[in-house]
């Protein structure tokens, strides 16, 4: 009989170490903050912000890359690799126009952790006598991210058009062949809402694309004025 509490308590032990162990495996970086909220000076157009995080994990973690879905922002981090215990951060760095009254923007961070973790920062922006965000197609997401080795399901974007707005998308290309784009109509319950599918060939190997989705904004114009159509852009990777 004692043999057998023994035998189980020995069981019990071994299965919580185990555990522990398992919990352990999956500590890695862990974040100060994953999203920014920041005022901006009107009489400037560049504006810095820094994301702190400590390596958590009992394993070193690399910063394979990081990737921002604009050109208007560049961010990097402050090493390659991090030992067990080590802070780091990504500096950020975000040209905005002063002239609007808010902007956010995303950046991507890919490690070599496992499971893959890539993990989106973002930076909210506001200029203080600023005047409202004008856009005539609300797009949404602006980024799509699938990991390595997951199934290369579709996404959806929506393009949502103002309701007293006569714009429409006309057409939509990928900058890579390996994402497949399709633009849908609206359902008849969101008629101002236009959605565009997205499905990579595969998650095999890291890429990326810019998707363009052009408008037919050129109609409107008057004669005179040679203006290229609106384009809407949206970023899809697989990291």
């Amino acid at each position: 009989m004692k043999t057998s509490r023994l035998a189980s308590a020995r069981l019990v032990v071994a299965y919580t170490l185990g555990l522990v162990g398992a919990l352990n495996s999956y500590a890695g970086i862990k974040w100060a903050a994953s999203e920014r909220n920041l005022t901006a000076d009107p009489a400037k157009s560049e504006i810095a912000a820094t994301f702190d995080f400590v390596n958590e994990g009992p394993d070193a973690v690399a910063i394979l890359e990081v990737t921002t879905t604009c050109g208007c922002t560049s961010a990097q981090a402050d090493q390659r690799v991090y030992a067990p215990g080590a802070t780091g951060r990504i500096d950020v760095v975000l040209r905005y126009d002063p002239a609007n009254a808010s902007t956010s923007q995303r950046v991507v961070v890919t490690t070599d952790e496992r499971p893959a973790r890539p993990r989106t920062l973002i930076i909210n922006v506001t200029v203080p006598g600023g005047r409202p965000s004008f856009e005539r197609i609300e797009v949404r997401p602006q980024f799509l991210l699938w990991t390595r080795g997951t199934p290369a399901t579709a996404r959806t974007v929506a393009l949502r058009v103002r309701p007293d707005d006569a714009i429409r998308p006309l057409s939509v290309t990928s900058t890579d062949p390996a994402f497949a784009v399709q633009l849908l109509d609206p359902l008849p319950e969101a008629p101002q809402v236009f959605r565009l599918l997205v499905t990579p060939r595969d998650t095999a190997q890291a890429r990326q694309s810019e998707i363009v989705v052009v408008t037919n904004s050129d109609s409107f114009q008057p004669p005179w004025m040679h203006e290229p159509p609106l384009h809407y852009r949206v970023v899809a990777a697989v990291k």
